[in-house]
C-alpha cells in the first residue's frame, strides 16, 4: 500500500512537469515593463521631481523612443544641471527569498547624445546583499558608465566594510574604451553566480546585446559566507569628480523593460546563442527522469 501511495504521489508530481524543457527553466523573479504607464511592484521607487523639465511637466512614463520590446511605455530620467542634489532614479527589488546566490538580471537602458555622462560614473544597476544583522556578509556588485562614457565596467566588493571575517574581495573589470552606444537601445544582460563557500566556481558575465563584454570565470566572490543577494537596483545616482557636483549640461535617459531569474533563462543560452538542450544541472535532470519514468 505504502509503496502504491508512493507511486501515485510520484506520477501526479510528474504530470505537473511539463517536458524536460520545462523542468530546467529558471525561475522569474521579477519582471516590469511599465505598460500602462507606471512602474509596478517595486519594492522601492523613487524619482527626484526636479529631475524633469519643470517648465513642460515632463512625464516619468513616455511613449518614444518605443520600448525595444514591445511595451507601451518606457521610464524618462532628465538629468538637470545646477540642481545642487544628487541626480537620482531609483527601482528596488527585494528578493522574496531574501537569499538569491544566482542572479540573471535582463534590462534594456537608453541614453541620449545630449545626455552628460559625469567625469566619474552613471550607475545603471546595482545587485547586493545587505542586512545591519549579517555586517560580514555584506556585498555587491554595480554596473556604471565611467569617466564621460569612455567605458562600461563592473566593481564586485565582499567584506570591504569594517568585517572582513567571512570574505576580502575586491576587484573591477572594464571594456576599454567601448563606450555605451547614444541614440539607440542597448538590452544588457548580467548573469552572476556567486561561489559554493571555500570554492572557487563562481562567475560575474555581462552581456551587451547578446555579445559577451567581460567576464570573470572561476573565482572566489563570497569566500567563506553563505549568504547571497537580498536586493538589485536600477537607475540611481551619478558621481561627479571635483567642483560643486553639477553636471556639465541637461540630457535624456531612457529605461526599458526589466526581468530577473535566479539563473539563466533556458531561452537565453549565454547571452543569446542557441540553446543545445536543458541548461539545468545533471542531477536537476535526473530529478525530472526519475519522476517521469513511465509516463507515455
Amino acid at each position: 500500500m505504502v509503496r502504491k501511495i508512493l507511486l501515485t504521489i510520484l506520477l501526479l508530481t510528474a504530470a505537473s512537469c511539463g517536458t524536460e524543457e520545462d523542468a530546467c527553466a529558471q525561475a522569474l523573479l521579477f519582471s516590469d515593463d511599465f505598460d500602462g504607464g507606471a512602474a509596478t511592484g517595486w519594492d522601492e521607487l523613487f524619482f527626484t521631481d526636479s529631475h524633469y523639465t519643470p517648465t513642460t511637466a515632463e512625464s516619468k512614463y513616455v511613449t518614444t523612443p518605443a520600448s525595444p520590446t514591445g511595451s507601451s511605455h518606457v521610464i524618462h530620467y532628465y538629468a538637470l544641471i545646477n540642481t545642487n542634489e544628487v541626480n537620482v532614479v531609483k527601482l528596488q527589488h527585494d528578493f522574496v527569498s531574501g537569499d538569491e546566490s544566482e542572479v540573471y538580471a535582463i534590462w534594456h537602458e537608453y541614453f541620449a547624445a545630449d545626455y552628460p555622462f559625469p567625469s566619474t560614473s552613471q550607475k545603471m544597476l546595482r545587485l547586493f546583499f545587505y542586512d545591519e544583522s549579517f555586517p560580514a556578509s555584506r556585498k555587491e556588485i554595480t554596473v556604471v558608465v565611467s569617466q564621460e562614457n569612455l567605458y562600461v565596467d563592473y566593481s564586485f566588493a565582499c567584506g570591504l566594510w569594517g568585517d572582513s571575517s567571512l570574505c576580502n574581495v575586491d576587484f573591477a573589470e572594464n571594456t576599454g574604451a567601448t563606450p555605451h552606444p547614444t541614440n539607440q537601445w542597448v538590452e544588457w544582460k548580467l548573469w552572476v553566480k556567486l561561489n559554493t563557500p571555500g570554492d572557487t566556481d563562481g562567475f560575474i558575465r555581462l552581456y551587451r546585446n547578446d555579445v559577451l563584454d567581460l567576464s570573470n570565470e572561476s573565482v572566489d566572490l563570497r569566500g567563506t559566507d553563505t549568504k547571497g543577494f537580498n536586493s538589485i537596483l536600477f537607475g540611481m545616482n551619478y558621481s561627479m569628480a571635483g567642483g560643486d557636483g553639477n553636471l556639465p549640461s541637461s540630457g535624456s535617459r531612457y529605461i526599458g523593460t526589466i526581468q530577473i531569474y535566479d539563473g539563466e533563462p533556458a531561452a537565453e543560452g549565454g547571452g543569446g546563442d542557441p540553446v543545445p538542450g536543458p541548461q539545468c544541472s545533471a542531477s536537476r535532470q535526473k530529478d525530472y527522469r526519475r519522476l517521469n519514468r513511465g509516463r507515455q
